[in-house]
């Protein structure tokens, strides 16, 4: 089931889109939109590492967003 915001970022050609799972610790990131979809969907847990499409050269380990 595709939530309504991120079909609407989907629609308006958000690249990527993250949902930070506080519960689970845990984040989801959505590449790729095609029409009111995500074509890529990334499950990262605390251990992760990962590096934003806007800014690729940033690498942000993901039990640090944990960590506030």
């Amino acid at each position: 089931m595709v939530s309504t915001k991120k079909r609407i970022y989907a629609q308006e050609n958000i690249f990527e889109y993250w949902v930070v799972d506080i519960k689970n610790k845990k984040i989801i990131v959505y590449r790729s939109p095609e029409l009111d979809n995500y074509q890529e969907t990334i499950e990262l847990s605390s251990e992760a590492k990962i590096c934003p499409l806007a800014f690729p050269e940033l690498e942000i380990v993901i039990a640090d967003i944990f960590k506030l």
